[in-house]
């Protein structure tokens, strides 16, 4: 359930955004909020001034957490099923349960390499960004806007694959 309600709110911001600001149809809003959501990025649709791109940082962000939330809940689901079928052959077996221990050890590793991998992803996001500020040529580009707006936009939607191919 808060999977759908997650998904529903994603769509519901990106059509009052983008429709809003942009100026894009509910549609093309749609549109658009699925190919982020896919990370497809086919670049017929960007964000164009800084507020934007700032935003569709972030959208694409939310767009990730669902995606894993999905995932997650996937693979939680698949778990406890097999968890349960452990638990009746342990005690079929020995009567006595250690699984639970088991799993909240598997959770505490879970959760150390989550934050070991973002930390790794925001480092990455963080380079990339000092990095594209100080070498582009936004101007000679003829790009719109800050180029450290540009910088950490270029770094999120190609660390995240979205790839829209406004940058190369």
């Amino acid at each position: 359930v808060l999977s759908l309600l997650l998904l529903l709110l994603y769509f519901v911001l990106g059509i009052a955004y983008y429709a809003g600001s942009q100026g894009w149809a509910p549609g093309d809003a749609i549109y658009f909020s699925i190919v982020v959501l896919t990370t497809v990025g086919y670049g017929d649709l960007l964000p164009e001034t800084d507020g934007a791109k700032l935003f569709t940082c972030f959208y694409v962000f939310f767009a990730l957490a669902i995606a894993a939330c999905a995932i997650s809940n996937l693979v939680d689901a698949a778990h406890a099923f097999a968890a349960e079928k452990l638990r009746k052959d342990e005690q079929e077996n020995s009567g006595k349960g250690g699984i639970f221990e088991a799993r909240r050890l598997a959770n505490v590793r879970r959760r150390r390499a989550l934050m070991r991998k973002s930390g790794h992803f925001v480092f990455l996001l963080l380079a990339g960004m000092v990095f594209f500020g100080l070498v582009r040529d936004y101007e000679a580009e003829e790009a719109e806007g800050d180029r450290w707006v540009n910088s950490f936009y270029l770094s999120v939607i190609t660390l995240t694959t979205v790839g829209f191919g406004d940058f190369a």
